[in-house]
């Protein structure tokens, strides 16, 4: 069962968040007009600043927000946003909030591979028809994909596609059956504040006793490379 904390401390939240701003961790905003995936720009007592989103500014909408990590998923809400602009960007600069709650998650670590990597499943659909889908994240329970637009995504929930390649090019490549979740429609700000929507595929794996020790491997890989990519980080944000 996961455990969830609830801080209201000022100091506390401010670590907290910017303990996600020196991952470099993405923010998740729900509004009216759907789910919009940003980045962290700024922090201080006062708040924190994204990249500007037109989506996000319309009317008095409550917004959710969620920075997600590894093992933990941080929540809060605001109504106030505002406009500044730093470095000639446009930036919308949300309140500190006077609470957050942290839920600890006991789940399988889950990797974000689509921004460093560039990984692809492939198979065929049930009448045939072949796919190449970007993975978007993995775990030792299933990953999410990134759908083309072009493919009727909505009649695949609740479906199986069958032997599924999962392409990690010089990592391995595993073989089984996933089972599609859900499906969500996202807009997001990349590393290079470029917009872009998709569509995010949920799934799970199926019956994967057979490739265990294959997808162990290529987990431990890509968390040694993520790890080589945050001191790179850590360094590069000090200098």
């Amino acid at each position: 069962m996961d455990g969830v904390y609830e801080k209201k401390d000022r100091f506390e939240i401010l670590a907290v968040l910017r303990e996600a701003f020196k991952k470099n961790s993405r923010i998740e905003i729900s509004c009216n007009k759907g789910i919009v995936i940003s980045r962290l720009c700024k922090i201080d007592l006062n708040g924190l600043a994204i990249p500007f989103n037109k989506k996000i500014v319309n009317g008095n909408q409550t917004l959710h927000f969620s920075i997600q990590n590894n093992i933990s998923n941080i929540e809060f809400k605001t109504a106030a946003t505002q406009l500044v602009c730093a470095d000639n960007e446009a930036l919308l600069h949300i309140p500190m909030p006077q609470k957050i709650n942290i839920t600890q998650r006991r789940k399988d670590l889950r990797i974000d591979v689509s921004e460093d990597h560039n990984f692809f499943c492939h198979g065929r659909f049930k009448n045939g028809e072949p796919y190449k889908l970007q993975i978007k994240n993995i775990s030792k329970g299933g990953c999410a994909l990134i759908v083309s637009p072009v493919i009727d995504a909505p009649a695949l929930i609740g479906s199986i596609l069958k032997n599924t390649v999962l392409d990690f090019e010089s990592y391995g490549k595993i073989s089984t059956d996933i089972f599609i979740i859900n499906i969500k429609e996202i807009s997001e700000i990349d590393i290079n504040n470029q917009k872009k929507s998709y569509l995010h595929l949920a799934c799970n794996f199926r019956n994967i006793g057979h490739i265990e020790r294959e997808l162990d491997d290529i987990l431990m890989n890509l968390i040694l490379h993520q790890k080589k990519q945050n001191k790179w980080y850590k360094y590069h944000s000090m200098s």
